[in-house]
């Protein structure tokens, strides 16, 4: 969605949506925390991935949008989260 935005292809997000993102993470320093998921997920194996079975025993709820970069299937959920109670 962004690179459409950058090319200037007509897409849902406009530039000032991307300056607005850009600039929420930058002013608040918030951009080296939430790109922490992305990195630890990266270090835990070669074949890491946000659903790799972790062994995580409490309730979960995945929610997984039409535009994202990462959607995994709802098999992928049930398999990494046993007691998934929402997709």
């Amino acid at each position: 969605m962004i690179a459409c935005v950058i090319d200037g292809k007509p897409e849902r997000l406009t530039r000032d949506d991307i300056l607005d993102n850009i600039t929420l993470y930058w002013l608040t320093n918030a951009g080296v925390s939430s790109a922490r998921l992305y990195w630890d997920t990266a270090r835990i194996s070669t074949g890491g991935g946000f659903f790799d079975v972790r062994g995580i025993k409490i309730p979960v709820a995945v929610s997984a949008f039409p535009d994202e970069i990462y959607a995994a299937p709802k098999s992928w959920a049930e398999k990494a989260y046993p007691k998934l109670i929402y997709y």
